[in-house]
């Protein structure tokens, strides 16, 4: 089956032909083109679980994704000229492998108080990239050679195309590596398909053969909960049982290191170095300004650290090694990068800094991992810094075996006059040879922070409303109502009013529609809702803004609600800046009913899972459990959303950019977009 794409799919006409596949080009939005996508369906269930979906399509490569989920499908992107003939040509050997120059040992590496980049070229995984020698002839390039790269590449591809990739093969030097790129095993959805089990281990069968041993994760679309690392049960599956030896994680959000429940490295990549290029505000040049923000990771980290760059070409990632200090930085190789992150990772704390922020001592967490077969036993010593201390100063350990890990409690204790100089408390681990440095200081406790002057106060009343999808359990709760109209804006049809509620647990938010948009879009599922057509469909958003940094377009966290008339639950996904892209974290408890001009949803969002999704600098001390009391407040901008046409904030403005995870986040938004958070169309909400 192709999914026929006017844009580009005319080039891979004759893959299609000579595999006899049926051609379609239909709508992957259910609220859109009802009609096209119940037809959609009805073809998808008709192809063998496991298989294909080739083509591409206009709805979004999110939509795409989600819709063949539920069918078991991969999406092969493959419009490229001749794959016909690229697929009937046979290779000069029974078996095509990647033929190195020099083969890998990990017993070689030896980790050095430097700094460690990794180049990856993007989209390795499809025909579109691979059938045009990569991105439009990059392995061409006269740079390919002089600095290490890293080429995403699908086992998949491996086996249907294996003289096409023995052309690669043949002609690497020794400085390109291949790697199992964005899902393995083709592009699929590992958080939502039916067959991510069975595709996990197709590529644990292939990559071997494949010269595949490192992979990556790419989470942009809510494919998985993965954001910024977080390994949820499902997700540690995924990754264990793809059997690489490691991963990078493109979209991360943050600079990070973890491991999965066997011990594989998960190496986060920064946000503003995942697709560099549009990451950096117009009239800055992003290649120096990608640069200047690997140097600013250096500073963040203390070396050694591990630093991804995704997406490039060889003349971008040349000039990039060029400008990085050979004593200070080293680019690598994937298969080194991973066997580096296994030896930074045997003693590694949980933080790179702590400030106890008005506390007198707070605990840190030091975890030790050990791969190799010989038991390894030692000591954790801890060397403090005038002031300061540490309790226990030292642990000793024994008999830390081959693929275990085992976690160790320290606290960390101020001086008793408080000092706002930085300092650093060592802890050596002799069982490895390593030693990590933890930067601490002791700020003061933060003051509250007071309503802006010009922003608009909604009282939201404590209370704990019985939640069933009809609003009848507010009774008794005098919190304030806002009215929310689109037409009133001259922006569409709907209108909206909004209350809020809290208690020690939870914030609670009724929205009831007073009118109905001009035309009815739901989604069928929260599958969709949250792969973002909560951007197309009926449905609200507010950004909460707990730093007092005003918005960034959708502030520090974003929860976004769908109108559903069939007592959905799952209509619910949100968005946070600097953490993650999109993502069905944090769990809420969510009841909508009514009919269209009246329809109501509920929700409960437990202020334990907001604390557990915002970046500890935008926390209160102790997190907003200990936060909330009446007078407590925060920042606030209801997005009402009738359609991907029709939307609008309070103050009449569209988002600035698109509201679902390609938002350039950093990006600092001017008076034409949404309110800043201190003016009149703001809001405060404030706890009462």
């Amino acid at each position: 089956v192709t999914s026929y794409w006017p844009k580009e799919t005319w080039l891979s006409v004759d893959h299609g032909v000579s595999r006899r596949t049926f051609f379609f080009n239909l709508g992957y939005v259910s609220c859109e083109k009802p009609d096209e996508y119940a037809l959609l369906h009805e073809i998808l269930s008709g192809i063998e679980h496991g298989g294909a979906l080739y083509g591409w399509g206009d709805s979004g490569e999110n939509a795409l994704i989600n819709a063949i989920a539920p069918h078991g499908l991969f999406l092969q992107c493959d419009p490229a000229p001749n794959l016909s003939f690229h697929r009937a040509v046979k290779p000069s050997a029974a078996r095509i492998a990647p033929r190195r120059a020099r083969p890998f040992d990990p017993a070689t590496v030896r980790v050095a108080k430097k700094h460690y980049v990794a180049f990856l070229l993007n989209e390795g995984d499809t025909l579109k990239c691979m059938g045009t020698m990569f991105n439009g002839g990059q392995w061409a390039w006269p740079e390919r050679g002089r600095v290490p790269i890293n080429w995403g590449s699908n086992p998949w591809i491996v086996e249907e195309f294996p003289a096409m990739m023995e052309a690669y093969y043949s002609t690497m030097t020794e400085h390109d590596l291949f790697y199992s790129s964005v899902t393995g095993y083709g592009y699929y959805s590992p958080k939502h398909s039916t067959a991510t089990a069975r595709f996990a281990e197709a590529e644990r069968r292939a990559n071997p053969a494949a010269g595949l041993s490192t992979g990556s994760v790419y989470s942009v679309h809510d494919m998985i909960d993965a954001c910024n690392g977080v390994l949820d049960p499902a997700t540690d599956a995924w990754l264990v049982g793809r059997g690489c030896e490691g991963y990078v994680f493109e979209a991360a959000q943050q600079a990070s290191l973890k491991f999965t429940s066997a011990l594989q490295p998960l190496v986060g990549a920064d946000w503003a170095l995942f697709y560099w290029r549009f990451r950096f505000p117009p009239g800055v040049e992003p290649l120096p300004a990608a640069v200047v923000r690997i140097r600013q990771l250096a500073r963040e980290h203390e070396a050694p650290s591990l630093i991804p760059v995704y997406a490039g070409s060889p003349a971008d990632f040349k000039a990039m090694a060029d400008a990085l200090p050979a004593d200070e930085f080293e680019v690598v190789l994937l298969d080194e990068f991973v066997e580096l992150a296994k030896q930074i990772g045997q003693a590694q704390l949980d933080r790179d800094a702590l400030d106890l922020r008005g506390a007198v001592s707070r605990s840190v967490t030091l975890t030790l991992r050990h791969w190799r077969a010989a038991p390894r036993s030692g000591r954790i010593a801890v060397a403090c810094p005038a002031g300061w201390s540490v309790s226990p100063a030292s642990i000793d350990y024994a008999d830390l075996r081959a693929g275990e890990s085992r976690a160790l409690e320290f606290t960390v204790n101020g001086p008793a006059e408080r000092t706002a100089t930085p300092a650093r408390i060592a802890f050596h681990d002799s069982g490895s040879g390593r030693e990590l440095g933890l930067r601490v200081s002791q700020s003061g406790t933060p003051a509250p922070r007071m309503k802006p002057p010009a922003a608009q106060k909604i009282l939201a009343a404590r209370g704990t409303p019985h939640l069933d999808g009809t609003g009848r359990g507010w009774g008794g709760i005098a919190s304030s109502a806002l009215d929310h109209d689109l037409a009133a804006l001259g922006k569409g049809h709907a209108a909206a009013r909004y209350r809020w509620a809290w208690d020690a647990n939870a914030l609670y938010v009724l929205i009831e529609e007073t009118r109905a948009p001009a035309t009815v879009a739901e989604c069928p599922h929260g599958l969709y809702f949250g792969g973002g057509e909560f951007k197309r469909a009926n449905g609200v958003s507010f950004w909460l803004d707990f730093s007092g940094r005003g918005t960034t377009e959708n502030g520090d966290f974003a929860p976004r609600f769908g109108f559903s008339s069939t007592g959905r639950r799952d209509l619910y996904t949100c968005t946070l800046n600097h953490r993650v892209l999109v993502s069905s974290r944090p769990a809420a408890e969510v009841f909508t009913s009514g009919a269209p001009g009246s329809r109501i949803i509920e929700a409960r969002i437990p202020w334990a899972e907001i604390d557990a999704m915002l970046a500890e600098e935008l926390l209160p001390v102790g997190g907003l459990r200990a936060a909330v009391r009446p007078g407590y407040g925060f920042g606030c901008q209801p997005l009402l959303i009738e359609s991907h046409e029709h939307q609008a904030y309070r103050n009449g403005a569209r988002p600035a950019v698109d509201t679902g995870a390609a938002v350039t986040l950093e990006a600092v938004k001017v008076q034409s977009g949404p309110p800043t958070g201190f003016d009149a169309d703001s809001l405060w909400i404030e706890l009462g």
